[in-house]
């Protein structure tokens, strides 16, 4: 009886911890009975039980194979995942490790009170799974920041395409308007101008849906 009444606690306080919003009324039975303020927690609260509990465990796979695939486009940059596999990766480690930090908070909460044996083991255990999800957020932190400057050094290496051919070009209109080049080799630098000028735009681009899948 003494542990369903403690695990009835840590899951209130924890509850608690979650969502500030969330308050606790006594019945006049002497039991408690959940209120909760606003119609965005109530919702927010409803979606949540009605969604899969599998979400958190996306964090743990990345630090126990840390060996991601890479595809490289025909552009050239290297993607290690798509923005939008990013933008899910790295809200759902950090909703895993608040939820975490709130379970350890209770249960250290449930060991100060506790006379049913709740003791430091426990503590431990919660200390033991908050650095696991920490890890696992720093691993997936440090994968995004690496595919940002994946595409940071392409859109560097295609300005230089850009300037290469913008350079090519001109001479070769040089040597067009001194008899020496032909009309088709002018045609010919200038395709390969527009071509890297739109390799550019698209690198820019991807670039900056990669950046917006942290906000």
């Amino acid at each position: 009886m003494r542990d369903k009444i403690a695990d009835k606690i840590i899951d209130r306080r924890v509850e608690e911890l979650l969502d500030p919003n969330l308050k606790w009324n006594h019945n006049g039975a002497g039991g408690t009975q959940q209120t909760v303020v606003g119609n965005e927690t109530a919702i927010r609260q409803q979606n949540q039980n009605s969604k899969p509990q599998s979400a958190p465990q996306q964090s743990p796979a990345v630090s126990s194979n840390p060996q991601v695939a890479t595809t490289r486009p025909s552009d050239g940059a290297v993607i290690i995942r798509s923005a939008d596999e990013f933008r899910k990766l790295l809200t759902s480690s950090a909703t895993l490790v608040a939820e975490r930090k709130g379970k350890l908070e209770a249960w250290k909460e449930a060991r100060d009170a506790s006379r049913n044996g709740i003791g430091e083991a426990d503590v431990k255990r919660q200390e033991q799974l908050l650095a696991s999800a920490e890890s696992d957020q720093k691993f997936a932190e440090k994968e995004y920041q690496t595919q940002i400057q994946l595409l940071k050094s392409e859109v560097e290496t295609v300005h230089l395409v850009v300037e290469t051919a913008e350079q090519t070009l001109a001479r070769t209109q040089q040597l067009y308007e001194s008899k020496v080049a032909s009309s088709h080799e002018v045609d010919k630098h200038k395709r390969e101008l527009t071509e890297a000028m739109q390799r550019l735009d698209r690198v820019k681009l991807l670039l900056s849906l990669y950046l917006e899948a942290e906000a």
